[in-house]
C-alpha cells in the first residue's frame, strides 16, 4: 500500500530478450489490459485506468530508455489520495505479467 499525494507505484522493467519493437508491445499490452492510451511519443507513453468501486482511475505512464529498459509508473487520477490499497502496486504487476507473457508467446 502506497502513501503519498497521490499516491503511486514504479518500477523499472528489462525485457527477457532483446527487442526491437518495445514500443509496440507495450502498447498491445494496454490494449489487451483495456486501458485507453492517452498520449504516446517514442520515449513516453501514457494511458488510464477506469474508475471503479475501489479508485477513480489511475494514471499509468511508460518510460522508454535508450537501453531498451522501461519505468512504469501507476499513480491515483485523484491528487488527493493518499492511499492506494496497493492498487497501484496490482497495476503495475499486471501490465508486467502481460508484458512479460506476450514475450514468452512471441518467441
Amino acid at each position: 500500500m502506497s502513501f503519498g499525494f497521490p499516491a503511486y507505484h514504479k518500477e523499472t522493467v528489462e525485457p527477457n530478450e532483446p527487442d526491437n519493437d518495445v514500443h509496440g508491445r507495450i502498447l498491445q499490452c494496454l490494449s489487451g489490459l483495456k486501458w485507453s492510451v492517452t498520449h504516446k511519443n517514442p520515449n513516453q507513453i501514457q494511458a488510464t485506468t477506469t474508475i471503479n468501486l475501489w479508485s477513480w482511475g489511475e494514471k499509468i505512464t511508460l518510460e522508454l530508455n535508450e537501453s531498451g529498459t522501461f519505468s512504469i509508473t501507476s499513480k491515483c487520477a485523484l491528487p488527493t489520495q493518499c492511499f492506494d490499497w496497493g492498487k497501484n502496486q496490482r497495476n503495475v504487476q499486471a501490465f508486467v505479467t502481460a508484458f512479460h507473457k506476450q514475450a514468452q508467446a512471441t518467441s
